[in-house]
């Protein structure tokens, strides 16, 4: 949790712009005046790191297959399909 909180932060960094101040989520302007723009890229980093956060907390209950596991039904493959179907035929046999 500690490193999801060190890149919302550095993610926050990257994105301050001079004379530009961050209010809860709001973009202010220089003599802080809400402009009332919502600022989306903190808001997705935020809302991330708390699924994530609520994932986790899930898991410990639960017992749950990653997703990174081959044997998981949720697992996400960048790899080509005549691959996948390979490496199911192997998982079969055992």
């Amino acid at each position: 949790m500690d490193s999801l909180k060190a890149l919302a932060g550095s993610i926050k960094d990257a994105c301050t712009v001079p004379g530009v101040e961050y209010n809860n989520d709001n973009i202010c302007n220089i003599n802080g005046d809400p402009t009332g723009r919502k600022s989306s890229l903190l808001s997705s980093a935020s809302d991330y790191a708390r699924s994530i956060n609520i994932e986790q907390q899930q898991s410990h209950h639960s017992n749950v297959i990653r997703a990174g596991s081959p044997y998981s039904d949720k697992t996400v493959s960048f790899f080509d399909e005549r691959v996948k179907a390979k490496s199911k035929s192997k998982i079969d046999r055992y």
